[in-house]
């Protein structure tokens, strides 16, 4: 307190000085239109540059934030290109999976469908999806996931007019023939009912060719799927030395974990193919 009384006392002269100025001013300004409208435009500047200046520093803070965020952004999608990028390395094998459905387009018709229901966690799981007998849904055709991996089939007995149920790949009863894309040598996928990722090519022959890594494809002899849709890849392999038959392990493309979206796949002439299999098509050969 004294200290602050010797200030004032020190400097009382500059302090009367200093209000006088700031009475006559405002004196000044209140009572002088020309001199009020130079004060309130020369306030106005300076306060309009006093937010420049604000809204500059705010904006280069939120730049920075927005650089953070977009750095994010880009090592998400870095990874993502990463992971297509394997994606399509793996594909390369059987970049041909299309191949008979672009040779007759007009053999193969696609359905979209989403699953309403995904059962993995039991021996012998099924799905349920939202198209049906109203949307030309029958027992027996295929069903691929939006990346083009097979999922199953649409059971028998098991369409409504408005739903299907799917025996997947993870259930027992779905035995898909299936091939080494790269020897051509075939089997029949069965599941064990235990690791969701993975499968059995089971009735190979002793001496099929065969590596670690090799795509596993269908074989199109069903007419449940086209040829050649990817299935999973060898992960491993067993030998039966009491019959001479090879089992192949083979991790699965699909993820049943996270499957939403899904193809049902129509073959149109299925009914003529299987009708000429059991000897039903006609009469002498022809129809």
């Amino acid at each position: 307190m004294k200290n602050l009384f010797r200030f004032l006392t020190k400097n009382a002269h500059w302090l009367l000085f200093i209000g006088l100025l700031a009475l006559s001013s405002w004196l000044l300004v209140h009572y002088n239109d020309f001199q009020r409208s130079r004060f309130m435009s020369a306030s106005q500047e300076i306060t309009g540059r006093v937010y420049a200046v604000s809204g500059a520093i705010d904006s280069y803070i939120g730049l920075k934030n927005e650089n953070t965020a977009l750095m994010q952004r880009i090592a998400l999608l870095e990874q993502e290109i990463l992971q297509y990028r394997s994606r399509i390395e793996n594909l390369q094998e059987y970049i041909q999976i299309n191949d008979s459905a672009r040779y007759h387009p007009s053999q193969w018709r696609y359905i979209t469908a989403r699953i309403l229901y995904n059962q993995v966690l039991l021996t012998k799981n099924y799905l349920i999806l939202n198209k049906g007998s109203n949307d030309g849904v029958k027992a027996g055709m295929g069903v691929i996931s939006s990346e083009g991996t097979v999922v199953g089939q649409v059971m028998r007995g098991g369409v409504s007019p408005h739903f299907s149920r799917v025996i997947p790949l993870l259930n027992p009863d779905s035995k898909p023939s299936c091939k080494i894309l790269s020897s051509d040598f075939r089997g029949i996928l069965v599941w064990d009912g235990k690791d969701s990722r993975y499968s059995y090519l089971n009735d190979l022959p002793g001496h099929t060719i065969f590596n670690t890594g090799d795509t596993i494809v269908t074989t199109g002899a069903s007419a449940i799927f086209p040829e050649g849709v990817p299935i999973g890849v060898v992960a491993d392999s067993f030998n039966n030395k009491n019959n001479g038959y090879n089992s192949l392990k083979i991790k699965l493309f699909t993820d049943f974990n996270t499957l939403k979206e899904v193809f049902i796949v129509e073959y149109n002439l299925k009914d003529e193919q299987e009708a000429l299999e059991q000897g039903n098509y006609g009469e002498g050969g022809t129809e």
